[in-house]
């Protein structure tokens, strides 16, 4: 009876006698049975049986092994195209659904293998199964950063109940704990098994959920990728599974239009109100699920502010007290109106002083705090110039003592140093998974509401910590609100420096990302702007692509479920539908928008 290696080398063996050609582009997999198959491919080269063969390995040792042997190497950056993939699997089920990644390598199988015309999966019979998970734990590669969060995540999610999420120690290479460290991939990455009791039921909806996991790399369940998959029983036989190639809206009523220096939007009411005083004012406006830019005039001109919200009370302090605090510029009072129904007529008197860009951002990020941070919070602090307004107001309020009891939780390595130089209480997800409030900037808004983020380079952080708040604030100028995302400002993409050139190329290709030009950020992660000759790295040890559209983009969630999806991509700039409201200030003054 021949033992399991030998299986592995019949498997490994014949898949390289039946499926490599001369002037073949080969994926070299990682793990013991396809060991042989590289042992193999060596041999024939060696022997000239082979020639004009180039291959790409999945993993560092499988590198090592394909380099000592004599085995020429290319990469996906070079050749995104391959003639076969070889490589095992841990487990393989009737419908060649496959688990992957006991041995480590599993995003870099994946990106190479599913650039392959052929992938064939070389088993031994033992690797066999009705279902996946019970005899094998599925591997998930998840970002250093908050992983006891993420892991917590994972278990969550529908598909996952009742399994139980391991941390993989020691060694990346194996799934049995070897060692006291956390086990750390080929990518920087940490590894987390996901042992299961019962088959799994439904293996593609389980990959969509965890690859749309917000700190989810990639997982080890390969759907729907293999060619052929071989297997050797102890007998001697092979069995030979083959597949196919196969496949509401409130009504608003504002200033009247005369009063206006751009037209409201058509068929919208306009009512005018003649208030009992005629001081030269600027109107300041609190819209829901829908704006508009508004630039009244700012004097010599009779207005008021119409709203059905009681927020526009508060909106109205903030300003007294906003630009009271700017002592050169002593530039606010008001007086009260008469209420009419449910709207109020308000008149606020401004001086005609121009406020900087950086006046604006401060004036958006100190309401912020003001209206949405109580005692006792647990607050998701924001990455950029406009949130860095945000993290020094909580900062005085902690130190004035008009807020207590507030932990808060950075976005990036530069927050944290400026909150803790304010000595603001710092806590991260692994500890406090639910926030009560997230405050930040961004890059663009739409009229839904949909964000570009990142251009900071906080991307991955920004979300992970945002998508756990209960109300998320954001914070801009009104520079930043566009008809649809995209042209304004690029879309920036966190990917892995592995075969990054293929990955960006893969991106450009995406059918909701057609027309883009895909440029790789060079110099500071912070900034989208080269400024240095190195590739930026960010915080997590990756790299950002920046996505420039000539034209809006025509459906932000579709592009960011496609991004999410892509092999290579850790994470997207796209913020869709994670919003509570967004905070606008206007050189006129602020307004709110609410989802």
């Amino acid at each position: 009876m021949a033992s399991q290696d030998e299986l592995k080398r019949q498997t490994g063996y014949k898949a390289v006698d039946d499926y490599v050609k001369s002037g073949m582009v080969v994926g070299l997999g990682t793990g013991s049975t396809a060991y042989f198959a590289v042992e193999r491919l060596g041999q024939k080269l060696q022997s000239g049986e082979l020639k004009d063969i180039v291959a790409i390995p999945t993993s560092v040792r499988t590198k090592e092994q394909a380099e000592s042997l004599g085995i020429p190497l290319v990469t996906l950056n070079t050749h995104s195209k391959l003639d076969v993939a070889i490589d095992g699997a841990d487990n393989v089920d009737p419908d060649l659904n496959l688990v992957k990644g006991g041995g480590g390598a599993l995003l870099r199988e994946k990106m190479v293998e599913l650039s392959a015309e052929k992938f064939i999966v070389i088993v031994d019979e033992s690797k066999l199964c009705d279902g996946l998970g019970p005899s094998f734990p599925i591997p998930v590669e998840i970002t250093p950063f908050c992983h006891e969060h993420t892991i917590r995540t994972i278990a969550a999610l529908p598909s996952c109940a009742g399994c139980d999420a391991i941390l993989r120690m020691g060694s990346s290479s194996s799934n049995k704990p070897d060692g006291d460290e956390i086990a750390i991939t080929d990518n920087g990455n940490y590894i987390v098994d996901l042992h299961f009791k019962e088959a799994i039921k439904d293996a593609p909806t389980m990959a969509s959920e965890l690859k749309s996991t917000v700190g989810v790399v990639e997982h080890g369940l390969f759907c729907g990728m293999a060619t052929v998959a071989r297997s050797a029983a102890r007998v001697g036989s092979r069995r030979t599974m083959s597949t196919a190639a196969a496949p509401k809206m409130h009504k608003y009523k504002d200033v009247a239009p005369e009063l206006a220096k751009t037209r409201p939007p058509p068929g919208h009411e306009h009512t005018v109100f003649e208030p009992p005083f005629s001081p030269p004012v600027v109107a300041v406006s609190v819209l829901r699920l829908r704006f508009d830019v508004f630039r009244y005039a700012s004097s010599t001109i009779q207005a008021g502010i119409l709203e059905n919200e009681s927020s526009t009370i508060s909106t109205m302090k903030f300003l007294v007290a906003a630009f009271a605090a700017l002592a050169a510029q002593n530039v606010s009072s008001f007086s009260p109106s008469a209420t009419v129904g449910r709207r109020m007529a308000t008149s606020i008197r401004m001086a005609e002083t121009a406020l900087t860009q950086d006046e604006l951002k401060k004036m958006v990020g100190y309401k912020a705090v003001d209206d949405y941070v109580k005692s006792g919070m647990v607050v998701g602090l924001g990455t950029g110039s406009t949130a860095y307004f945000a993290v020094e107001r909580l900062g005085q309020k902690l130190e004035s003592g008009e807020l207590k009891d507030i932990v808060a939780i950075p976005t990036s390595v530069r927050t944290k140093e400026q909150a803790e130089s304010l000595k603001i209480p710092l806590v991260t997800l692994d500890t406090h998974s639910k926030l009560d409030v997230a405050i930040d900037g961004a890059d663009e808004v739409d009229p839904d509401l949909n964000l570009v983020k990142g251009g900071g380079g906080a991307l991955l952080r920004e979300k992970m910590v945002e998508v756990c708040a209960d109300k998320f604030i954001v914070i801009v100028d009104e520079s930043k609100l566009c008809d649809g995302l995209g042209p304004g400002f690029p879309l920036p993409v966190e990917i892995t420096p592995f075969c990054h050139e293929h990955t960006i190329r893969t991106i450009a290709a995406l059918p909701s990302c057609a027309g883009c030009d895909a440029i790789l950020r060079m110099g500071s992660s912070s900034s989208n702007k080269p400024d240095g000759d190195e590739i930026a790295i960010t915080d997590n040890g990756n790299y950002i692509v920046d996505l420039h559209f000539k034209e809006a983009i025509k459906d932000a969630p579709k592009m960011a479920s496609e991004l999410k999806n892509t092999v290579g991509v850790v994470d997207h700039g796209l913020f869709c539908g994670m919003t509570t409201a967004v905070i606008i200030a206007g050189s006129d003054g602020i307004s709110v928008k609410e989802a």
